[in-house]
């Protein structure tokens, strides 16, 4: 039995009865839960050890960047993630939680971010005031569009990604994403629940 100590130490135990008790003082240390360098050990030996020679193990995949990560995404596939952490976007491969690629260019911290529909894109909004758009299989910035009112908050595509959709403090802007002309710039009131039955 093998289980993972909290200093991400492998404790090779002979029988189920101490490999469980290692494992409940592990789970006692502060932390034990979210420590990438377990997340990453774990993941290395189960790529490593035939499931015949491991009586009991939690497949984990960690996916670990500097920094906290402020947005993320999935492909529709599932096969791909996109996060943001600072002002860098990562791309990651989800099976095995290597880091295929990051993109640069904003010069505050990644706010916002999201894929097309077909995985190929990325838009991507910052605390600097620029929404960008991104090649993630080239790694090329495409196109940086300066936001009204500075932050951007949530940003969307369509899913032809003829439309790409930003939000900032009380409005809601819509470029064509083709030729990266702003459409429309739509004031956002306050939207409250109604009680059920009610409007």
């Amino acid at each position: 039995m093998v289980v993972m100590s909290p200093c991400a130490l492998v404790l090779a135990c002979p029988y189920p009865g101490g490999a469980y008790r290692h494992l409940g003082q592990a789970r006692q240390v502060a932390g034990y839960i979210r420590d990438p360098r377990a997340l990453a050990l774990n993941a290395e030996l189960l790529g490593r050890l035939l499931r015949k020679s491991v009586s009991a193990v939690w497949q984990l995949r960690s996916c670990t960047s500097s920094g906290a990560v402020g947005a993320v995404a999935i492909t529709r596939d599932g096969n791909f993630g996109l996060s943001a952490s600072g002002k860098i976007l990562h791309l990651w491969e989800l099976s095995s939680g290597s880091c295929l690629r990051g993109y640069t260019g904003h010069s505050d911290l990644v706010k916002t971010l999201c894929l097309t529909a077909d995985g190929s894109h990325a838009v991507s909004g910052s605390l600097d005031g620029a929404l960008r758009v991104w090649n993630l299989r080239s790694g090329d910035c495409l196109e940086v569009w300066n936001v009204p009112d500075a932050v951007v908050n949530c940003v969307a595509v369509n899913d032809d990604f003829s439309r790409v959709v930003a939000t900032t403090k009380g409005f809601m802007h819509v470029w064509d994403a083709k030729t990266g002309e702003l459409l429309q710039t739509l004031e956002c009131r306050s939207v409250g629940w109604l009680p059920s039955g009610r409007g």
